[in-house]
């Protein structure tokens, strides 16, 4: 989040990537869900943490490597991805037979925090355009 104040390009790079992979990931997930009788697969936490909803931000942060500020949208999904971990993690409290995520949990949910407080903290005007 440090980083994103000072060189917001780097990071929105960086951030590209991570929600390419947590996208790619989550639809892997959701795949050995809903398409294969994995016992291991169904109803799997980790679709909160690698979610294929990170692939909509992929737009967002092609904007941000413009130098152009993303739509409200890009906000409004940024901070539901960064909330989805907190579910997950009151999941593996709450449930019976919980799923060994934890390390997951403790991981990437302050990835996803650090992403939408540098990003979606509130509109920023585009930095001037060097040629």
């Amino acid at each position: 989040a440090w980083l994103g104040a000072r060189a917001p390009r780097a990071v929105a790079g960086i951030a590209a990537l991570t929600w390419a992979v947590a996208g790619l990931a989550g639809a892997l997930m959701l795949f050995i869900w809903f398409g294969t009788a994995h016992r291991f697969g169904w109803a799997n936490h980790g679709l909160l943490l690698f979610n294929p909803l990170c692939w909509l931000l992929l737009p967002g942060s092609v904007s941000l490597l413009r130098g152009r500020v993303p739509g409200t949208w890009f906000r409004w999904l940024l901070w539901l991805v960064a909330a989805l971990p907190l579910f997950a993690l009151f999941a593996y409290w709450l449930s019976a037979l919980p799923q060994r995520h934890l390390h997951w949990i403790v991981l990437l949910w302050p990835v996803h925090l650090a992403l939408a407080w540098t990003f979606g903290r509130h509109p920023r005007r585009a930095p001037p355009r060097r040629l």
